[in-house]
């Protein structure tokens, strides 16, 4: 899966964070790049990248470093997430 321009709604951890358009559309998207992703990701900005729709795993929570707070119920949801291996600002 291709996105182009996708804005990161909030950011939840070093790897995680959420892409769309507003807190009740949007998906949880988890970067698997080797090493640092090199990208600070930052809320409000928009970014290009290229992934994976992944089943959730059973240790998501642990896995992704995510606290209630940090839209837990949404991603158990919607069961799935992005895996990203490429990322870049949009505009670059």
């Amino acid at each position: 899966m291709n996105a182009t321009a996708v804005e990161v709604q909030s950011v939840v951890s070093d790897e995680g964070f959420w892409v769309g358009s507003n807190e009740q559309q949007r998906m949880f998207v988890f970067l698997t790049m080797p090493g640092e992703s090199g990208v600070d990701i930052d809320a409000g900005q928009s970014y290009n990248f290229t992934g994976t729709l992944r089943p959730l795993p059973l240790d998501f929570e642990q896995r992704f470093g995510l606290a209630p707070a940090d839209g837990v119920d949404l991603l158990r949801q919607q069961a799935h997430y992005v895996e990203v291996t490429q990322i870049t600002a949009a505009g670059q």
